[in-house]
């Protein structure tokens, strides 16, 4: 269009400064001015067309790879989940099964068998969350609600025994953090708590949740405290919180023992 109308203004400008020329040459311009334009669209046209077939096969192979490479990864994912069925869910499978026969021996005590209950209630519990867990990583439905904050009591609970006293205290209302969240502090607790029976040497341990406008959780212990080693647990307690984007911090608590504190935002729960 632009080189068809520069072609105009040209023939004209021509034509006036020379209008002895006559007809006859004036058709001839127009004749090329019009085969020239029309070459150009042609051509302009092909270069449009080649461009968006080549897009069009650009997003083809595009949609290809990634669809290839979900493929890959839902098979990488079945792979895992079954693996930590037969290593996992199988040991822990055991774990019940003896701890219900420790709970029927007849020269058992009481405080033996509340603890072999406590043992293998705690199992069974694992095994539900693993096997809701693993049905997620396979990409099937939720079966069950995964806990949160609502559930920490129970938390506390199953783990208290002759060895520790867990206290279990929320500070706000559960309903107004996001189920994310919820299921991340949860679990960060669930490490806390799980490091205090095997590491700390402590008799009473306490679980702290604040929400506002923010969830700060707080776990505390009267062990023996001092600087964090690290491991898995604590390691991956702060990726976990990190996933959320919060903070946390690890080390010695204000009264002596150890102290795993975390802050997250309180997400959506739209």
């Amino acid at each position: 269009m632009i080189s068809l109308t520069i072609g105009w203004v040209g023939v004209i400008s021509y034509f006036v400064r020379f209008p002895e020329e006559g007809n006859a040459v004036l058709a001839g311009a127009i004749v090329a001015i019009w085969t020239a334009a029309w070459f150009a669209g042609r051509a302009q046209y092909a270069r449009v067309v080649g461009m968006e077939a080549k897009h069009q096969g650009d997003l083809a192979r595009a949609a290809l790879a990634a669809q290839q490479a979900r493929a890959e990864l839902d098979t990488e994912r079945s792979r895992i989940a079954r693996d930590l069925h037969d290593i996992i869910g199988h040991a822990v499978n055991v774990m019940v099964i003896h701890a219900g026969a420790g709970k029927g021996m007849n020269d058992a005590d009481s405080d033996t068998r509340a603890t072999f209950e406590t043992i293998a209630t705690t199992g069974r519990a694992a095994l539900a969350d693993l096997d809701r867990m693993l049905g997620l990583l396979e990409g099937g439905p939720e079966r069950a609600p995964l806990p949160g904050i609502a559930q920490l009591a129970d938390l506390g609970a199953s783990i208290s025994g002759e060895a520790l006293s867990v206290q279990v205290t929320v500070d706000g209302d559960p309903g107004a953090v996001s189920p994310g969240v919820g299921v991340a502090v949860y679990r960060v607790a669930q490490e806390a708590l799980t490091n205090v029976l095997r590491h700390a040497g402590a008799s009473r341990a306490q679980v702290t949740v604040v929400i506002a406008d923010e969830v700060t959780l707080t776990v505390t212990d009267d062990g023996r405290g001092g600087p964090h080693r690290p491991g898995r647990g604590l390691t991956g307690i702060g990726e976990r919180v990190a996933m959320h984007g919060g903070s946390v911090r690890f080390g010695q608590g204000p009264r002596g023992g150890f102290e795993v504190w975390c802050r997250l935002p309180l997400g959506s729960t739209g």
